[in-house]
């Protein structure tokens, strides 16, 4: 009596074990979580691969929501694994009896009876095989199904499981073998990947192709066997040469992405699955040859590296970023990114000078004297000289602007004050000048600061915007694995900067071929088919050339030079940057309308004296 009392008790206790195993203690939520998993994946806007980075000791996966999943692969998942997926509760104890069966005859094991459950549960805690482990893998698969939904058992599995060669998951693997999408498999291509998890060593196909064909056999059977697919269609598919190919992951607009992770959002983003960013990789492609080309053309003149920012104004986005002629280019320092580099910007900075004066109440007309002038400074006498070493006499503030006079412009500078521009400049993004004005003094207006391209080429943007500088934006949006897209906002403002009167004037001026030939010629890269605002500069010994320009449309900024500091010989603006400003400006406008600004209104048109700068009258000696 005893004897039973205490073999009852034993089964009492196995009993609520199980119960409590199975129905109280909820499965490790931990071990669920899709980013223990996973990798970044950097697209272009139509969502083509740019880049794809595991995060530190992760696994390289893609999160894939089933409805972006072949239903092939997954019946054929289903088919080949787990028959009776719909049917057991995690574990199925037919299959079990089958395998047990099957192994007897065999004398040795050639079937198993794992569910897919189960074999989640394995992947989900890996475990050495003993019949212990085997006993809490089939707990933790019934405490699972409870979890979850069939569909979401499906979801982690096909996003977990290896198919060898590094791919995790059915996205990675279908990129790996196929170079395409998993939405996109085909019964051939689907059997083949499905064949796969039960040894993805020694079914790779690249080391073992027939023992991968053997087993896309099979799995094909099994999915005609199981009413998955028609007779015709498993004769079809069993006859299809697969074309594989191992496709390296891409690494494209490399200076791009580097920044989106480190500097442009990437932070915030940790844990997505993937990014979408602003980039447009066909225009991206096409500039990075446009560089190569000028560079290359230029190489005798110790040329050895470019950059190009483009920038959409009507949201900020960036439409291409490249660092340097070749990222790969270990000798001429390719993996810098000249679009991040801080170098002297030379005149390219002088329109804002110009813009500032236009607030403090100067006009286009405005007298600047453009002649000899000494100015005392804490470093002693400064006396500005012209790209031309002459002297041009009174000008019209448009003229000096157009002509890229330093001797007006230092004129100016000194009677806005240095100590204001700094502040203006600032509030434009340029945080590159940390130094206090009296650092840069003077000669803040003549580019003698170290700033970044991408920053210039911003700051011009709120030129085309009418006086408001919008955000920078290279993300358009995020997807956390395993769920929908997000659209990413910035939590940065757009900020009125100058009056949309100011903004037009300069872009006026800069688009006004008439008032810069004196200096730079009737025939110039800087003259396009439609309207463009732009500016050059270059920087002293030749050791920076930079164009910088809009339509009403894009902002294009160019940077040319060397990493290494070494001068260029005779190199400027217009020989340098300017051509490439032209190709890539002509290329973006493409897709773009070709209409000016829009006048802003409380904004007229006067004849002036030519000589006073004032509106013209009776004494004056002509008008214009």
């Amino acid at each position: 009596m005893k004897r039973s009392h205490s073999v009852f008790l034993i089964l009492f206790l196995i009993v609520m074990f199980v119960f409590v195993e199975i129905f109280v203690i909820p499965f490790p939520e931990k071990l669920l979580s899709t980013s223990r998993a996973t990798s970044i994946k950097l697209t272009d806007r139509l969502g083509e691969l740019l880049r794809e980075k595991p995060y530190a000791g992760e696994k390289q996966t893609d999160w894939l929501p089933l409805n972006d999943i072949s239903v092939h692969a997954i019946h054929a998942a289903i088919a080949t694994e787990d028959s009776r997926f719909y049917d057991h509760h995690g574990i199925d104890f037919r299959a079990i009896v089958r395998a047990a069966l099957t192994n007897m005859r065999a004398h040795r094991v050639v079937s198993g009876g794992s569910t897919i459950t189960q074999q989640l549960v394995r992947n989900l805690r890996p475990a050495r095989r003993s019949i212990l482990n085997k006993l809490v893998e089939s707990l933790l698969a019934l405490r699972l199904e409870r979890r979850m939904t069939k569909e979401q058992i499906l979801f982690h599995y096909l996003n977990r499981i290896p198919y060898g060669n590094g791919a995790y998951g059915i996205g990675a693997a279908a990129r790996l073998y196929f170079n395409k999408r998993a939405s996109n498999l085909t019964v051939a291509e689907s059997a083949f990947l499905a064949g796969l998890p039960k040894s993805p060593s020694g079914y790779n196909p690249f080391r073992h192709p027939e023992r991968a064909r053997k087993r896309f056999l099979l799995v094909l059977k099994a999915m005609r066997d199981e009413g998955y697919i028609p007779e015709d269609v498993y004769e079809m598919a069993r006859s299809t040469k697969l074309a594989l190919q191992k496709t390296t992951t891409p690494f494209l607009a490399p200076h791009f992405t580097e920044y989106v992770l480190e500097s442009a959002g990437g932070g915030s983003l940790v844990g997505a699955g993937a990014i979408r960013t602003t980039i447009d990789l066909e225009l991206q492609s096409r500039i990075e040859g446009i560089v190569r080309r000028q560079v290359s053309e230029l190489a005798h003149k110790e040329l050895t590296n470019a950059a190009v920012v483009v920038i959409e104004n009507r949201t900020g986005e960036i439409l291409a970023m490249v660092g340097s002629a070749d990222f790969f280019n270990l000798g001429n320092e390719g993996m810098n990114n000249g679009a991040l580099a801080r170098r002297q910007p030379g005149s390219a900075i002088k329109p804002f000078t110009y813009a500032i004066s236009l607030e403090k109440g100067f006009t286009p007309a405005t007298i600047l004297p453009d002649l000899e002038t000494h100015f005392s400074t804490p470093d002693g006498d400064f006396m500005p000289r012209n790209y031309d070493l002459q002297f041009h006499g009174p000008v019209r503030l448009r003229m000096a602007l157009a002509n890229s006079l330093n001797v007006a412009s230092v004129n100016l500078a000194y009677r806005i004050g240095t100590d204001i521009i700094l502040h203006y400049l600032r509030r434009l993004g340029i945080t590159s000048l940390d130094k206090n004005a009296s650092y840069y003094g003077l000669g803040i207006t003549l580019g003698n600061g170290e700033i970044s391209l991408l920053e210039l080429t911003h700051a011009y943007s709120v030129f085309p915007n009418l006086g408001e500088l919008l955000p920078l934006k290279s993300v358009l949006a995020f997807t956390p694995p395993g769920k929908k897209e997000i659209p990413f906002r910035s939590q940065r403002k757009k900020g009125r900067i100058f009056s949309p009167q100011t903004a037009y004037i300069i872009a006026d001026i800069l688009s006004d071929r008439d008032a810069r030939s004196p200096t730079f010629g009737i025939s110039t890269p800087l003259n396009l088919p439609f309207r463009t605002g732009v500016k050059t500069g270059t920087s002293s010994s030749f050791r920076d050339n930079w164009t910088v320009g809009f339509t009403r449309e894009v902002t294009v900024g160019v940077w040319c030079g060397n990493f290494s500091g070494k001068p260029m010989e005779d190199i400027s603006g217009i020989t340098g940057a300017g051509p490439i400003f032209r190709d890539v400006m002509r290329l973006v406008m493409e897709k773009y309308s070709k209409k000016w600004l829009r006048r802003p209104p409380r904004l007229i048109a006067v004849k002036i004296c030519p000589v006073s700068g004032l509106r013209t009258s009776p004494h004056c000696g002509g008008e214009i």
